[in-house]
């Protein structure tokens, strides 16, 4: 399962992990 989440900028990160990307 993906895992969508927004980071500090504000830009939309999707990952398994919660990894910044």
């Amino acid at each position: 399962m993906y895992i969508y989440y927004m980071n500090s900028i504000g830009y939309i990160c999707h990952d398994i992990r919660t990894s910044e990307v």
